[in-house]
């Protein structure tokens, strides 16, 4: 009897842990429940371009329960030109929620035409069921003009600067042509008045160096008899 009680004791000992057990898992939601996010992009208005424009970011839980904990996610989110990510871009943001968040964004587009804008979620504090729906594009028109690649502005500077060019050409050749009169003028009557200024500079000259030459003359002298008088007092 004894060893009877003893095994039914340690029956139920054991299914007692097992109940404990069991309950500690299913009260832990923070590691044990999965939730399936799923992220979005929302354009309502026209989009223009040089204007302040707005477009939204929305995460939604799709298997929210009354109750549950709050979830901690990280967005990350960019537009696109053709293919390539604009400047700025990607930024981060945080949400914090239970069943849905909408996060409001601006953008000043510079150019029209066919844009991206793209959101993923990146972090999130809980197991995702499905990461398919983690990551979306939305494709979006934008109203302005489209702005010229750069070959086609520089073709278009190109145009007038050859232009120019011969302008100049046919300045430069004027410009020789009255030159190459000017000379031949010149040539075949020479002017009196520059020849009398060279003559009367010519006689100005001379007269200015003939003192000169006067003064080395006397100071010669001078040197010479001082000599010839200190050879003769030595003696």
């Amino acid at each position: 009897m004894w060893e009877k009680f003893k095994g039914i004791f340690k029956m139920r000992k054991v299914f007692l842990l097992i109940t404990i057990t069991l309950i500690i898992l299913l009260s832990s939601k923070g590691y044990a429940q999965e939730y399936d996010l799923e992220i979005s992009v929302i354009v309502k208005d026209d989009l223009i371009a040089g204007e302040s424009n707005e477009y939204k970011l929305f995460i939604e839980n799709l298997d929210y329960e009354t109750g549950q904990e709050e979830i901690n996610a990280e967005i990350e989110y960019w537009i696109k030109k053709d293919g390539e990510i604009l400047a700025s871009y990607p930024k981060t943001t945080k949400a914090d929620f239970k069943k849905q968040r909408t996060i409001k964004r601006t953008y000043k587009f510079r150019e029209g035409g066919e844009h991206e804008i793209c959101a993923e979620i990146k972090e999130i504090n809980y197991p995702d069921l499905k990461e398919d729906n983690n990551l979306v594009c939305l494709k979006v028109e934008v109203k302005g003009e489209e702005k010229e690649s750069e070959e086609e502005r520089i073709e278009e500077e190109e145009e007038p600067k050859e232009e120019e060019e011969e302008e100049l050409k046919e300045i430069i050749k004027e410009e020789e042509v009255k030159k190459n009169s000017s000379f031949n003028e010149n040539t075949k009557t020479p002017t009196p008045t520059i020849t009398g200024q060279t003559t009367r500079e010519y006689k100005s000259k001379e007269q200015n160096l003939k003192p000169v030459f006067i003064g080395f003359f006397v100071v010669l002298c001078i040197s010479l008899i001082l000599i010839i008088i200190f050879k003769k007092s030595k003696i």
